[in-house]
């Protein structure tokens, strides 16, 4: 019947010991012995996935230096142990090795478990006991091993598998976190896009508007200009006005000769030449206005009883020497 090995106290270097002792006692030839405690050999066993031997001796008993000279020390035993599993060695003397027999429920001496090193306990699979020759403790391991082995293997697959499958759910947590990431990257973007957007048509909106306002504020002032300006005077009573514009086209209307300055500003502005875009001035007499002319009428400055050519020049464009050919009309 199979056991569940127990963890149990042993003194460090218990291992070692032993195997100083067995040298002394039995010869250099027998298979290697494992240092250490009973729980680090299970260890080792368990970390190379291999069976495990406990061999207990009692020094005193009649079987035992047959058993050491012979079958362990054959050259098939030591290299059945070193090949197939590892091997750990202590003397019922020492306080490890006897709580292990008492554990192990020794029935007599020499004795071997072999133990599975399974998790999350290991398991012995079988005890001998007594002298057995060289080919018959082979092959009564060898059957043991057999039938475990298919245990041994299922442990493998079982702990591939588990490190298979955890490095699967990593994967995919990986590639989980790594497609939240995107998707609130590009949720991101898209909403900085959508209030880049939002504000750029907000921005437009308002600028248009703006725009609206100020032409509708323009076109209101022009409207009212052509409303507010003086009729034009009879033919035989009047100042005839050519304007010159800025492209060469010629405009014309007729004033009175008290009104001022400021009539024809208002004139040029109601034809959309707003006065702080552009300066006036007359070729010959060479002269230029400024807004402290605009109160003064067009007699006073010289417009009557002939008026020159006044030229509507961008003030960016105005110099002393604007050219303009000279040209007069007469009331």
């Amino acid at each position: 019947m199979l056991k569940a090995l127990k963890r149990l106290f042993a003194p460090p270097g218990a291992g070692q010991t032993f195997t100083e002792f067995y040298r002394h006692s039995f010869g250099e030839r027998h298979p290697r012995f494992l240092g250490g405690t009973h729980l680090d050999a299970l260890q080792q066993a368990r970390d190379q996935s291999r069976f495990l031997a406990i061999f207990l001796l009692s020094p005193s008993h009649a079987s035992t230096e047959q058993f050491c000279k012979e079958t362990l020390a054959s050259d098939s035993v030591i290299s059945f142990f070193d090949e197939r599993l590892l091997l750990w060695g202590c003397s019922i003397h020492q306080k490890e090795g006897y709580l292990l027999s008492q554990e192990l429920r020794a029935a007599g001496f020499p004795f071997l478990a072999l133990v599975e090193p399974g998790q999350p306990h290991p398991t012995v699979i079988d005890t001998i006991s007594g002298f057995l020759r060289p080919q018959e403790l082979i092959t009564r391991i060898s059957n043991s091993i057999a039938v475990r082995q298919a245990a041994l293997a299922a442990v493998n697959t079982e702990r591939d598998e588990r490190d298979e499958a955890r490095q699967l759910r990593q994967d995919q947590d990986r590639e989980y976190q790594a497609a939240l990431a995107e998707d609130q990257a590009r949720l991101e973007s898209q909403e900085a896009a959508r209030r880049q957007a939002e504000e750029e048509r907000e921005r437009k909106e308002m600028q248009d508007a703006i725009e609206q306002s100020a032409n509708e504020a323009v076109e209101m002032r022009r409207q009212r200009l052509i409303r507010d300006l003086p009729p034009e005077p009879p033919e035989s009573d009047s100042v005839r006005i050519r304007i010159r514009l800025p492209a060469g086209e010629l405009l014309e209307r007729r004033f009175a000769p008290d009104h001022l300055l400021q009539h024809v500003v208002d004139f040029l502005e109601s034809k959309e030449y707003p006065p702080a875009s552009f300066s006036l001035s007359t070729p010959f007499p060479r002269r230029s206005f400024s807004e402290a002319d605009y109160p003064q009428t067009l007699r006073s400055l010289g417009f009557y009883p002939q008026a020159p050519v006044l030229i509507v020049a961008p003030r960016s464009d105005v110099g002393p020497s604007a050219p303009a050919p000279p040209s007069s009309t007469s009331s």
